[in-house]
């Protein structure tokens, strides 16, 4: 017998074993004959005919159990077999409503992009109350998906998304943070100085890192001094307004050097002056060098502090007993040179 035969022959027997599960109730039957049907190669159009009887009885099956898995495999089964949108409307229908009651907990954008498709081929409308959560939640993992990315233009067109669909306001301010950061980041590279100031703004509006803003203050200090200088204006009247009680004076002094560097006038450094004066008379009393509590108890006099009551005077006194100590440290330590000297 010629293979040809052989292959016809075992064609032919594929086809009746597959004819007989038809009849039969057992889907997984059906299912396995007509796998070994298409390995044997039986005529397509018979093929395609089995797949949609199949998917047919799947549809009914996964309607009666609410089984959404079995109804996706049998809608995608039965499209490509030929099923007419008639044939396939009760399974997908049933897969909406449950795909519907699913999509509050899932994670994957294309599950809920899938659900939206179907109901659109459906006929719902783009405003029906089963759509309103689906669309909610895709805006939201879209939005989350994009927070990830470094695409600003595709992150503003999900944050405007979100706002639309009502997503979680908290959700809502992560991605318009994460889209002035990286439009800082973007300004700072460009050459355009109302951009960058007006993205330093917007970013420090969303408290964005602090290390973002280093080099993007040289750029507009090359690119816009006035703006570099009102910037600093506002950035020395936040550090005073943030200090705490237990800051260090060190806290303070970079941004008022800073502040002086840029050319701030010295009526808007008045105060952080007065402030670093404060907290250096503070710190005084625990320092080891004399002149550093020189320096800082001549400042306090030009305050007035010399001759001030209360808690101000009580520091200027502290201060300057712990200038006297130094003093009389620094002079026994040098009659003791002087002395091992002459002997």
């Amino acid at each position: 017998v010629e293979e040809s035969e052989i292959t016809l022959g075992w064609r032919l027997v594929r086809e009746l074993e597959l004819a007989v599960s038809l009849k039969k109730p057992d889907l997984k039957e059906i299912r396995m004959r007509l796998g070994k049907a298409r390995e044997a190669k039986v005529e397509e159009e018979t093929l395609r005919e089995a797949a949609r009887k199949l998917a047919a009885a799947e549809i009914r099956e996964g309607c009666r159990l609410e089984n959404i898995e079995m109804l996706e495999r049998a809608i995608d089964e039965g499209t490509a077999a030929g099923m007419t949108d008639k044939q396939l409307f009760m399974g997908k229908q049933t897969f909406l409503k449950l795909q519907v009651s699913m999509v509050a907990t899932t994670e994957s954008p294309e599950v809920i992009r899938k659900l939206l498709s179907t109901a659109k081929e459906m006929g719902w409308p783009e405003d029906h109350k089963d759509l309103v959560q689906p669309k909610t939640r895709l805006a939201l993992l879209e939005l989350r998906e994009a927070i990830e990315s470094a695409d600003a233009e595709v992150l503003q067109k999900c944050v405007d998304n979100a706002k639309e669909h009502r997503v979680d306001i908290e959700e809502v301010e992560k991605g318009d943070y994460r889209l002035r950061v990286l439009e800082l980041q973007s300004a700072t590279n460009d050459y355009l100085p109302e951009r960058l100031r007006d993205a330093m703004m917007e970013a420090k509006a969303v408290s964005a890192p602090k290390e973002l803003f280093v080099p993007a203050k040289r750029k507009l200090q090359d690119l816009y001094p006035e703006a570099y200088t009102e910037w600093m204006i506002l950035e020395l009247e936040e550090a005073v307004c943030d200090l705490s009680p237990e800051d260090p004076s060190s806290t303070l002094r970079p941004v008022l050097e800073e502040a002086i560097k840029a050319g701030v006038d010295e009526g808007d450094l008045r105060q952080a002056e007065e402030k670093l004066a404060k907290m250096e008379l503070n710190e005084a009393v625990t320092m080891v060098d004399r002149f550093d509590v020189e320096r800082i108890l001549n400042t306090a006099q030009v305050y007035g502090w010399d001759l001030a009551q209360g808690s101000v005077g009580a520091l200027y006194k502290a201060a300057d007993d712990r200038r006297q100590e130094l003093l009389l440290k620094e002079r026994k330590s040098d009659c003791i040179d002087n002395l091992k000297f002459a002997v």
